[in-house]
C-alpha cells in the first residue's frame, strides 16, 4: 500500500535525523509516518505505531518538546495493552532526563507506575542491563519519595550494573544514582562517581552523557567549595552543549553559569544569565523554567536589599509546594530579611516541629536547614539553636548548594557561627566565622565573605572581650565596603547600623 510505504520512508528519515541529532526534524518526520499509518488504516494498536511513539517521544524529549512526556505514557499503555514488555521497558526509560528526576519537590506517580510496571514485567531477567537502568530510573523519580526506597532501588542497581560489566548500562545507573542518593553524607562518594562517570562517556563517545557527568560534578564540586573544579566543568560543559542540539543540556548549563555569577558576586551578569536560562527553559519546554529563575531572582534581590520586589513569588513558589520543605524555609528567611518577626516565626514553627528531625532527607535538605539557622539566630531560638547544630555539624566545610547548582551560598561554617552565637557560645562562634571567612575568600564569593564579617562582628559586639571592639570595628568597614562595591543594600545597612 503506497501510503504505508510513505510511512516507512518518513521513519526511516526520522532515524537519520535522529541519528544527525536533528531532533526537532526527526520528532516532524515520526508525526508524519505516524499520521501516514492512520491513513494507510493501520490498527491503532499495532506493532510499528508503537515503535514510531517511542521513536517520537525520544526525539521530543532531545527536542525540548514538554509533549514527550504524553507520548512516551501512550507508547507505556499500547505496550501493556500488546504484552510488549520490551517496548513497555523502553518507553518507561525513554520518559525521563536521565540525570534529574521529573518533578522538582514532587513524585511524578504516572512515570512512576509505569516504571514499576515494567520492572514487574521483567522480574524474571534478574540480571539484565535493563532491569538494572529500571531500578535506577525508578529511584530517580523517588527523589523527592521514601528516601529508604529509592536508596534500596539505586544501590540495587549499581551493584547489578558492576555485575554485568557494562558500560553504558553502568553510566546511566551512576547518572541516575547521583540526585537518588544527593545528600551531605554522600558527597564524596557522588564526586568519585562522576570522576567515573566522565571516563565512561569517554570510553563510550558519548558526548551527551559527558555533558551529563559535567552538570552533575559541577554541582557536588560547589558542594565541596572546589570552585576551580566547578568552573573546569562549566567551561567545558558550555563548549560541548554548543553542538549538541539538546536544550535541555543547555539550560542546565545556562543555570549553573547564573548561579556561579551570584557566587563571585557579579549581580548584574548573574540576572542577565538568569533571564537567557529562563528564556531558553520556556522555550524548549522545562516545567521547572520560572520557578529556578524565581529562585535565582530571589537571591539576586536578596543580596541587593531588594527581597520585597519578588516576595509575592517566593509566597507562591511556597504555596505550590506545601509539601517542599526548602520552598517553605526560603519565605521564612525572606521575612526574616525584611525584619516581618511574626511571619517568619509562623513559618519556623512549622518547620521546627520535633526539632527539624522530620523534615525530608532530600536533596534540598542541606539547604533547609542552613536557611533555618539563619532564622533561629534572627529569633534567638536558643533551645532549637541546639538541635540544628547538631545536624549542621558534621558538613562544616560543604556549601549549601540548591538543586541542579542554580545557587550556591555560604559556607556550613557560616551557619554554625550563627548557632554558637544564639546558644551563647561565643569562641566557638569566632573560629566558626574565621573559618567561614577563610573558606569565602579562597573561593573568591565576596557577598558571603561579607554577610560572615557582618555576623561576626555582631558577635564581637555581645561577647565584649579585650580587642573586641575593635576587631569588630574593622570588620564592619570591611563588610560596608564590599556591600557599597557589589550593592549589598541589606548588608551595608545592618554594619552601618552596628558599626553606629
Amino acid at each position: 500500500m503506497p501510503t504505508a510505504t510513505n510511512a516507512a520512508y518518513a521513519t526511516r528519515a526520522g532515524d537519520r535525523a535522529l541519528a544527525q541529532l536533528a531532533h526537532d526534524e526527526a520528532a516532524a518526520y515520526y508525526r508524519s509516518a505516524l499520521e501516514l499509518l492512520d491513513a494507510a488504516g493501520e490498527r491503532a494498536g499495532g506493532p510499528e505505531r508503537l515503535r514510531l511513539l517511542i521513536a517520537l517521544g525520544q526525539a521530543q524529549r532531545r527536542a525540548g518538546d514538554p509533549d514527550y512526556r504524553e507520548t512516551l505514557l501512550t507508547a507505556a499503555g499500547l505496550a501493556r495493552e500488546q504484552g510488549n514488555t520490551a517496548a513497555l521497558a523502553e518507553a518507561a526509560l525513554a520518559n525521563t532526563r536521565a540525570i534529574l528526576y521529573s518533578v522538582v519537590g514532587a513524585v511524578d506517580h504516572e512515570r512512576v507506575a509505569v516504571l514499576e510496571q515494567a520492572l514487574a514485567a521483567t522480574a524474571d531477567a534478574t540480571d539484565s542491563p535493563i532491569r538494572a537502568r529500571l531500578l535506577a530510573t525508578l529511584g530517580l523519580e523517588l527523589t523527592w519519595g521514601s528516601r529508604r526506597r529509592r536508596l534500596e532501588l539505586s544501590g540495587e542497581a549499581l551493584e547489578l550494573a558492576r555485575r554485568l560489566g557494562d558500560p553504558a548500562t553502568l553510566a546511566e545507573v551512576l547518572q541516575a544514582r547521583f540526585y537518588a542518593c544527593a545528600t551531605p553524607d554522600t558527597r564524596a562518594e557522588r564526586l568519585a562517581n562522576t570522576a567515573e562517570l566522565l571516563a565512561l562517556a569517554d570510553q563510550l563517545g558519548d558526548d551527551a552523557a559527558r555533558s551529563r557527568a559535567l552538570a552533575l560534578r559541577f554541582r557536588v564540586a560547589m558542594e565541596s567549595a572546589d570552585v576551580a573544579e566547578a568552573d573546569r566543568c562549566l567551561e567545558a560543559n558550555q563548549r560541548l552543549t554548543a553542538d549538541l542540539g539538546q536544550p535541555t543540556l543547555r539550560w542546565f548549563v545556562d543555570l549553573q553559569r547564573a548561579g556561579r555569577s551570584l557566587l563571585a558576586g557579579r549581580l548584574e551578569e548573574a540576572e542577565r544569565l538568569a533571564h537567557d536560562a529562563l528564556e531558553l527553559g520556556q522555550s524548549s519546554g522545562q516545567p521547572e523554567a520560572l520557578g529556578f529563575f524565581v529562585w535565582q531572582q530571589a537571591a539576586i534581590r536578596f543580596e541587593q536589599g531588594r527581597l520585597g520586589e519578588v516576595l509575592d513569588p517566593i509566597r507562591q513558589a511556597a504555596a505550590d509546594h506545601p509539601r517542599a520543605s526548602t520552598a517553605k524555609s526560603v519565605l521564612a528567611r525572606a521575612y526574616a530579611e525584611l525584619d516581618r518577626t511574626d511571619e517568619a516565626r509562623a513559618v519556623y514553627e512549622e518547620l521546627a516541629a520535633s526539632e527539624f528531625t522530620d523534615l525530608p532527607v532530600d536533596p534540598g535538605w542541606l539547604r533547609t536547614l542552613t536557611h533555618c539557622a539563619t532564622v533561629c539566630a534572627y529569633l534567638g531560638d536558643a533551645a532549637r539553636a541546639a538541635a540544628l547544630y547538631r545536624l549542621l555539624a558534621p558538613y562544616p566545610d560543604q556549601l549549601s548548594v540548591s538543586q541542579i547548582g542554580v545557587l550556591a551560598s555560604s559556607s556550613v561554617q557560616h551557619y554554625l557561627g550563627l548557632l554558637a552565637t544564639t546558644m551563647g557560645r561565643f569562641d566557638d562562634a569566632e573560629a566558626r566565622f574565621a573559618a567561614a571567612a577563610t573558606t569565602h575568600q579562597r573561593i573568591q564569593a565576596p557577598t558571603w565573605l561579607a554577610r560572615t564579617r557582618l555576623e561576626w562582628a555582631r558577635t564581637l559586639l555581645v561577647r565584649r572581650q579585650a580587642g573586641d571592639v575593635e576587631r569588630a570595628r574593622e570588620l564592619l568597614g570591611q563588610a560596608i565596603a564590599t556591600a557599597r562595591e557589589l550593592g549589598l543594600g541589606t548588608v551595608e545597612r545592618r554594619a552601618v547600623a552596628l558599626l553606629h
